[in-house]
């Protein structure tokens, strides 16, 4: 499964766990694209832009939360090395969606748009690397009642809001 050709914007989230972590990593560079359509159109609606980066953030945090709480432990042998190194830039993304969120509320439009080129890079460049590294090996690794269980915590999860 090439999940590159599955970034698409479906508007109900695939049941399957690694499909729908693929489903995610689309739906949040899409919401990085509309942020920065958003800033560079609304300038003067600085709560409305940085409203809508706090929500990239969550939306982000829940979605890491079940790669890391969920997915990660199943698949162990995929190298303790390589997670510790997915963690680390998940705790960078996070701090960058911070960063975002605060240029966003003070009104530094030029900054804040410059700023998301950059973190939908790395986030693009995050999201390759679990998805050729993790999911599509996980995928061939987990066994039926592991993906069950990963479905019931998906389906119990707070969902991303975007």
């Amino acid at each position: 499964m090439d999940s590159r050709l599955s970034r698409t914007n479906i508007a109900k989230p695939p049941v399957h766990p690694i499909e729908r972590l693929n489903w995610e990593h689309a739906r949040l560079l899409g919401e990085v694209d509309r942020l920065g359509l958003f800033a560079e159109a609304q300038k003067a609606d600085i709560e409305g832009i940085g409203g809508r980066a706090v929500k990239l953030t969550e939306a982000l945090e829940h979605h890491q939360e079940a790669e890391e709480r969920f997915l990660f432990p199943l698949v162990p042998g995929l190298g303790e090395e390589l997670f510790a190194g997915l963690r680390e830039e998940h705790l960078r993304l996070v701090q960058a969606t911070d960063e975002l969120s605060s240029l966003a509320r003070s009104g530094q439009t030029g900054s804040t748009t410059r700023l998301l080129l950059l973190f939908k890079k790395n986030l693009r460049s995050h999201f390759t690397r679990e998805e050729e590294e993790v999911l599509l090996k996980a995928a061939g690794l987990l066994s039926p009642a592991q993906l069950d269980i990963l479905r019931i915590k998906f389906a119990s999860r707070k969902g991303m809001n975007l």
